[in-house]
């Protein structure tokens, strides 16, 4: 073991946490309770690309329904099945019906008409820009991880954590990320037989001997949590798939005081080229499960919702028009949902540009608010970083005034 340099041991660890099914990645821990007194950021990617014109309906606007005759989601009262009203303009979906108590007790925020100001319409350039936090360039650390890196958190610590099949681009920095599938699934290859081998394999000193305490200190942490097993308080009820799974892991780690300072979910299958649906379908479904899964977190959390920030982002909305298959091409505007107890919700924020010909950007909705307005009052007022030239570099901040703090 001698002759394993400390970058090939990390190396080795970078490869387990890109293909974390096995649940167990080396030189990982939490940080010490009580590090961090800012909220926990719980960081929600719709992967594909989300069509917000359909998750948040500018009903009043007649091009909505001329560019969509088939999927365009009703105004509300009009039909069964009909777009929630929010503010006389703008409307839920109707799947998304969980999330309308939230807004209207000024706990869920809305702004539309956001995102990237790259024009890239790829999902890999934009999912990229967006986890890095600069469009149009690619770094080798993400919004989240250098966030982390300028709360002054010690390096050896590990604070956030990446939940799913792969730890996220925007975790990505010199405080390296927990990557784990589920809470049940982390364990070390081999199984617990394994563990007093390694051990007395790593006993000592050195960078090697660190690493593997921090991981054994992770094991035991993990085992321990997945020893007491979790009951979701106030009658909160996570839907019975991944993503409900994780988000219920994501608040066991918050109330067990485990140090957790930012966690990263994807929900994936928003990219719907064909047969979208309008109140019903593949993206209705999908609408439903977000919206079910931040319910049964908020449900849950009940009073740690105030120390608490949830952003839900996407790459790209969708095009105005619907496609000849019904359903809809990459666009440009998206939205994005903030739900804490520190959020001034109850209203929907950000400019909006309008569906006439003249104001959409090459057919779709144009972008008025850059995700970094967003992201940056979150950073700044919820999670105490006044640091935003370093977790946005080159970006000036104008915040809209959507977070307490």
């Amino acid at each position: 073991m001698h002759n394993i340099s400390r970058r090939h041991f990390l190396k080795a660890g970078a490869a387990l946490a890109a293909g974390a099914a096995s649940g167990f990645l080396p030189g990982l821990a939490f940080a010490a309770p009580g590090a961090y007194r800012g909220d926990v950021l719980v960081n929600v990617f719709l992967r594909g690309g989300a069509d917000c014109l359909n998750l948040v309906v500018p009903y009043t606007e007649p091009a909505y329904y001329a560019n969509r005759p088939t999927i365009a989601i009703a105004a509300p009262g009009s039909a069964t099945g009909a777009a929630l009203d929010l503010d006389g303009f703008f409307g839920l979906h109707p799947s998304a019906a969980p999330l309308l108590p939230w807004f209207q007790n000024k706990t869920l925020a809305i702004v539309h008409a956001a995102g990237s100001t790259d024009p890239s319409r790829s999902h890999f350039d934009q999912q990229d820009y967006i986890e890095f936090g600069r469009p149009g360039f690619k770094y080798n650390d993400g919004w989240v991880g250098r966030n982390l890196q300028t709360l002054g958190l010690p390096a050896d610590i590990f604070t956030g954590v990446g939940m799913g099949s792969r730890v996220q681009k925007s975790l990505m920095g010199t405080i390296p990320p927990l990557g784990v599938s589920s809470i049940g699934s982390f364990r070390m290859p081999g199984g617990d037989a394994l563990k007093p081998v390694m051990q007395t394999l790593y006993a000592g000193s050195g960078v090697l001997a660190q690493t593997a305490s921090q991981t054994f200190a992770a094991l035991t942490t993990m085992e321990r949590l997945r020893l007491a097993g979790y009951a979701p308080a106030n009658g909160a009820i996570y839907p019975a798939n991944s993503f409900g799974r994780q988000m219920a892991n994501v608040a066991q780690m918050i109330k067990e005081d485990v140090g957790l300072a930012a966690a990263c979910v994807d929900l994936g299958g928003w990219d719907t080229h064909d047969n979208e649906g309008g109140a019903s379908g593949t993206f209705a479904t999908n609408v439903a499960t977000l919206a079910a899964t931040l319910n049964a977190l908020a449900t849950d959390m009940g009073s740690g919702m105030g120390q608490i920030t949830v952003v839900v982002m996407t790459e790209f909305g969708r095009r105005l028009k619907e496609s000849a298959s019904l359903g809809t091409d990459h666009g440009r505007g998206g939205a994005m949902l903030v739900l804490g107890g520190g959020i001034l919700g109850g209203k929907v924020y950000g400019q909006w540009p309008g569906l006439a010909d003249s104001a959409l950007d090459h057919g779709d909705l144009a972008v008025t608010t850059d995700f970094r307005t967003v992201l940056g009052e979150i950073v700044l007022k919820r999670l105490g970083n006044p640091a935003l030239d370093q977790v946005f570099p080159g970006f000036t901040l104008q915040p809209l005034g959507l977070a307490a703090g």
